[in-house]
């Protein structure tokens, strides 16, 4: 009898041990621990469970950011593809906007967020996207008319720009203009302007193994020895020359139509040396010599002074 009621009472202990440990299971133990707006990392993944505690997927606006969730929920980094058009996201899985820089390349998303191609207006200034999103530089051929695009900023120019030792002008739509003459100066077929100053001063500063570079935004043509510059020539009547290089300033300045001998040059610069102003004035010619270095103005240039 003993026996029996220990038994019982042994039973009924275990079962009221038992009943509580197995309602905590089924309430707590089968059921995930529930997020609302709130970041969780999965392994190396980042995902976000919104304000119904569901797992975020697609585009998610939070704190004026936008980010993209894959279909497992997993924020994406990097170059994403959405319904056909590009974006990217940075390592904090925020979109990018504007300028970009991958590796390398330079890119542009509009406010959306969407990579562009072809023009793009920046600011003031244009710029044209290749069909891959990479920012172009360089000469363009588009529409049967030709652009250039600056080699490190990639901005369309305008006006006139000095290309590999030539001249060409641009239009305020971007279009290299050709077979017409602007500012007075004739452009061929190939947009490159025919300067016959510039041939001359060429032909002349070749014999003193002279390189020239036209400035064209001062309408100037700088002459070099190497890198030290040695002469200035304007178009209308001006020549520059250090005080080392007289017969190149003379050849220049004979060639390019002073109204002058080679022995009446000779003089006015002996004479302006010899003066107390280091200058002289002919009335159509002006010549200023001192030990540094020469000038001579005539024509237009004269005219204007």
């Amino acid at each position: 009898m003993k026996k029996t009621l220990k038994a019982v009472t042994l039973v009924a202990g275990l079962t009221l041990l038992s009943s509580p440990v197995s309602s905590f299971a089924a309430t707590y133990g089968t059921t995930a621990v529930q997020y609302h707006n709130q970041w969780v990392k999965k392994g190396s993944f980042w995902t976000y469970y919104n304000a119904n505690g569901a797992l975020q997927k697609g585009w998610l606006s939070l704190n004026n950011k936008w980010y993209f969730f894959d279909a497992n929920g997993y924020m994406k980094t990097g170059w994403v593809s959405v319904s056909g058009k590009w974006y990217y996201f940075d390592a904090n899985g925020v979109m990018k906007t504007g300028w970009v820089k991958v590796s390398t390349q330079w890119y542009f998303f509009d406010a959306s967020g969407v990579m562009k191609t072809g023009w793009v207006k920046s600011g003031s200034d244009w710029y044209y996207m290749n069909a891959n999103g990479t920012m172009k530089t360089g000469w363009l051929q588009t529409g049967g008319k030709w652009y250039y695009l600056n080699p490190t900023s990639g901005k369309m120019a305008l006006g006139w720009n000095n290309i590999n030792g030539k001249t060409y002008y641009f239009y305020n739509t971007g279009i290299m203009a050709v077979n017409t003459t602007i500012e007075g100066k004739q452009i061929g077929a190939d947009g490159a302007a025919v300067d016959p100053t510039l041939n001359k001063i060429k032909e002349v500063a070749a014999g003193y193994g002279v390189t020239v570079e036209y400035d064209a935004e001062n309408d100037v043509y700088d002459l070099f020895q190497g890198d030290e510059y040695i002469a200035s020539v304007v178009a209308d009547g001006i020549v520059f020359a250090d005080a080392a290089h007289e017969e190149l300033f003379k050849k220049l300045a004979l060639a390019l139509g002073a109204p002058v001998t080679e022995t009446e040059l000779n003089d006015l610069i002996a004479q302006a040396q010899a003066s107390e102003t280091l200058d002289v004035d002919t009335g159509s010619v002006y010549v200023a010599a001192d030990e540094t270095g020469f000038e001579i103005v005539w024509g237009t240039a004269y005219s204007g002074e």
